[in-house]
């Protein structure tokens, strides 16, 4: 089920129990999204009998966060985590804790306050009544300055930022709020509409028109935009990276070359800085002179795609840029052009990086 057919049926969900399987975590957890969803519509119609759902959706969103391979924060955990806070049910301290750490992203990012929603004083009352153990390592660590950690001014104003952020009306929210979810739920053709609107706000800047647009996959409107940026950058570090991100959307675009002649512009560039020889810039142009060489080999333009070929090999030897992920488009690249030697070093290199990799994760 998607995720706008989760929002649109959520009555159904609310009214039978059975039906709750559906947003429960699973290795790979496929059920991020519907139950990310189920919480966006929740927002919208908060109610106090719908406590038991939301602590079980929240329970299972703590489960992904603990188990699942990425683990990370997540939208849909800090959603959860304010329409459960509502409720101000002290018994949800645990489940606060055990959100706060679940992985190093919560125990750094995750907000505390939601542990101490109920009130600083009455939440310090109920753990020093039940008591503390080892297991819950966030608070036992804290046991003797709970009741410094926060006021009960600072618990009230975090609830009311919370719900600034999660407004109880679509109406109260911002277009690109909407625009930003609708991407998350791959919801194309929302997505589209929400970001004409978007163009026409005042208040968007370019570089949030930039980056939506390349969210949505409209690359046309996104080289647009990075273009209007470009023309007022002055300083050759920040103006080669801009074009390296058009040349970069012209490859997804599959405009090889346009890529080509995005990339020859930036190359002009380097002889005026040399941090790009040292930097994470640098081997991003080396991989994407191996990204147009391949698709200009495609289009059968042999000639300038082993242009693109020698100008990434220079690069090469002026960053030191060999792993794993380029070392596999060198040798494709030379592959397509029959560059026989080359194919032998770099499927050896290939080799050598994969053996060096595997002697990491087995530490």
């Amino acid at each position: 089920m998607e995720a706008k057919e989760i929002m649109r049926n959520i009555e159904a969900f609310r009214n039978s129990q059975a039906l709750w399987k559906e947003f429960e975590y699973e290795d790979s957890d496929a059920n991020y999204w519907k139950r990310y969803a189920a919480a966006v519509a929740l927002q919208y119609d908060w109610r106090e009998e719908d406590y038991d759902f939301i602590r079980y959706l929240m329970e299972n969103e703590v489960e992904s966060r603990t188990h699942d391979v990425f683990q990370g924060y997540g939208d849909s955990l800090l959603l959860l985590s304010y329409l459960l806070a509502k409720f101000r049910k002290l018994e949800n301290v645990w489940i606060f804790e055990k959100a706060k750490s679940a992985n190093f992203d919560t125990y750094c990012g995750y907000f505390d306050e939601f542990i101490f929603s109920v009130g600083v004083e009455q939440t310090c009352t109920y753990i020093e009544e039940v008591g503390l153990t080892e297991p819950n390592s966030y608070l036992y660590e804290r046991k003797d300055k709970l009741r410094t950690l926060y006021t009960e001014q600072d618990i009230e104003s975090f609830m009311q930022r919370m719900a600034q952020w999660f407004p109880d009306s679509i109406d109260k929210e911002s277009t690109d709020s909407l625009l930003s979810r609708a991407i998350d739920f791959k919801d194309a053709e929302e997505a589209a509409r929400l970001f004409s609107i978007l163009e026409q706000d005042a208040a968007a800047s370019i570089t949030t028109l930039y980056y939506r647009a390349k969210e949505i996959g409209n690359f046309e409107k996104a080289i647009y935009y990075k273009q209007k940026e470009l023309d007022s950058i002055n300083d050759p570090r920040d103006k080669a990276s801009a074009l390296l991100d058009i040349t970069e959307l012209h490859v997804m675009n599959n405009d090889y070359a346009k890529a080509y002649e995005t990339a020859q512009l930036w190359e002009q560039l380097l002889s005026q800085f040399d941090s790009w020889q040292e930097t994470g810039l640098g081997r991003s142009m080396c991989e994407s002179w191996f990204d147009i060489c391949l698709g200009l080999s495609k289009e059968q333009e042999m000639t300038t795609a082993l242009l693109c070929y020698e100008n990434g090999k220079w690069m090469i030897s002026r960053t030191n840029a060999c792993y794993l992920n380029l070392l596999k488009k060198i040798y494709t690249c030379s592959e397509v052009l029959q560059k026989k030697k080359d194919m032998r070093f770099y499927k050896m290199k290939i080799v050598k990086e994969k053996k060096k990799i595997n002697r990491i994760t087995r530490r």
